[in-house]
């Protein structure tokens, strides 16, 4: 079995056990911890047969890695879940579009997309043109 289906096939086992989480929020990768789980479609190959993610969602679960490791598991989940809950009681719904702003307004989701933004833009200078 190729390498790239070995890694489709584990990531698959994990998501049907956090599929609750992707199905909710909509997300395409999540993190617990230092470990983190990208949707398996989202895997691909490079022309040298390389595994390859996209940069920017790369970039963003890792800048959850460093959340974690800067607050400390439990603290970090604890406080990452009641932003969460408390920008759904702000929003006064429950329906998806509100699930997904609640997700988007989370100060780590934010501070991820900002790390992510930022390292894209500064890797953009070290790739051939």
């Amino acid at each position: 079995m190729k390498e790239i289906e070995q890694i489709k096939k584990f990531y698959q086992e994990a998501f049907r056990k956090l599929n609750i989480f992707t199905a909710i929020l909509g997300v395409h990768g999540i993190t617990l911890g230092q470990l983190i789980f990208i949707l398996p479609s989202l895997i691909s190959q490079n022309e040298n047969q390389k595994l390859k993610l996209p940069e920017n969602l790369a970039a963003h679960e890792i800048a959850h890695v460093l959340q974690y490791q800067r607050e400390g598991i439990l603290k970090f989940i604890y406080k990452y879940l009641r932003s969460y809950r408390n920008n759904l009681k702000q929003g006064k719904k429950w329906d998806k579009d509100a699930r997904r702003q609640a997700y988007l307004a989370i100060p780590y989701e934010i501070e991820a997309r900002q790390t992510a933004a930022d390292f894209v833009k500064w890797n953009e200078r070290f790739k051939l043109k």
